[in-house]
């Protein structure tokens, strides 16, 4: 679901982990002229009333054609890192629902994995977790293939101008405050953390976001071992 600002025309493509919380609340903000309440949608969080989800056809795209179409995206392996330290160890995804449990001895999965195997076993923690698989699912699943659809691309570092940009087109003074400040970060992991079987994995997942936004961010190399 693409989320729509009516009042000023914008239609923005959002997609998990990547200042998609920030930004629906400035939209819905923006539309509405107050800020998101939790009360006034049966408690619902800002993601389950605008969804972002995937599958973005052709006629959809088409039928936004008089609205300002934009995204904002990330670099494919840290969106991937990210999605580990924050819903794995941050909101435990892995250990919701009855059955996480028992489902996790039928997949043969650790719920509290290392990065490593994390990665190596991303098939079957995706079985494990709706909500692992909705933060995981490529982004291209979300904005389709052609990005030249889109009337602006932002890189995940660029959202100063971003806020710059939808200043000037609202009339409004756009900041961006952080909704999803994670409070208690159990694990950092840099690429530089993982084994070569894990780098492999995320490279193996990610190759097709990094496919679909080449020009804006290259696929990392392994850094060569210093010998001692």
């Amino acid at each position: 679901m693409v989320m729509i600002c009516e009042k000023h025309k914008l239609a923005f493509f959002g997609l998990p982990k990547v200042a998609s919380t920030t930004l629906k609340h400035i939209l819905y903000e923006l539309d509405h002229g107050y800020l998101f309440d939790r009360a006034a949608h049966g408690g619902q969080s800002v993601h389950a009333v605008y969804p972002s989800r995937p599958n973005m056809t052709p006629a959809r795209m088409e039928a936004l054609s008089d609205y300002w179409r934009f995204t904002v995206v990330r670099d494919p392996a840290k969106r991937i890192l990210s999605v580990y330290a924050n819903r794995i160890y941050d909101h435990w995804d892995l250990l919701q629902g009855r059955l996480a449990r028992p489902r996790a001895r039928l997949l043969g999965l650790d719920l509290k994995p290392d990065p490593d195997t994390f990665l190596r076993k991303m098939h079957r923690y995706r079985l494990q977790s709706g909500s692992i698989r909705h933060h995981t699912d490529p982004m291209v699943a979300f904005l389709g293939k052609d990005l030249s659809k889109l009337d602006a691309v932002y890189r995940f570092e660029d959202l100063d101008r971003l806020a710059a940009d939808l200043s000037a087109r609202t009339g409004k003074d756009i900041a961006f405050p952080r909704f999803q400040t994670n409070k208690a970060v159990r694990r950092k992991t840099r690429l530089d953390d993982l084994s070569d079987a894990g780098f492999e994995a995320l490279m193996r997942f990610t190759e097709v976001d990094y496919k679909l936004l080449a020009g804006l961010y290259d696929r990392p190399q392994r850094r060569p071992v210093a010998a001692e």
